[in-house]
Formats: structure tokens, C-alpha cells, sequence
């Protein structure tokens, strides 16, 4: 995963974070950490203007195979 991919992310969950947070002016990816476990966590630092910033986690869950 790239910063643009964390990106992406970051803005499909953005009207989850505002509705918790209020309209926030900004709402870039200053850094992210991607663990696989089960699916995914990405760990999201979203700069979201006047040097404040909200952590976020977001899982997706991976496919599952039948034996």
C-alpha cells in the first residue's frame, strides 16, 4: 500500500470520522501502518488542519476460502 492508497481510504470513511468529529477543513494522510491479520488494519494520521490530527483504525475484512 501506497500514501495514495491510505488516501483513498481516508476519504471513504471521511463522513464516518465527521459525523463523530464535526466538518473538519482538512483531511490529508500524514502517515499510515498497514497490519494483515485476518484482513486488514490500516492505522491512518489524519491531518485535519490547524496542526491537529485524528488517528484512525480501519479493518477490512480478507476473503475467506472454503477447503
Amino acid at each position: 500500500m501506497n500514501r495514495e492508497a491510505a488516501q483513498v481510504i481516508a476519504n471513504q470513511i471521511r463522513d464516518k470520522v465527521e459525523g463523530r468529529t464535526g466538518v473538519l477543513p482538512q483531511f490529508l494522510v500524514e502517515n499510515y501502518r498497514v497490519q494483515r491479520l485476518n484482513g486488514t488494519y490500516t492505522l491512518l494520521k489524519i491531518n485535519v488542519g490547524s496542526g491537529r490530527y485524528v488517528h484512525v483504525e480501519v479493518f477490512q475484512a480478507g476473503q475467506r476460502t472454503m477447503p
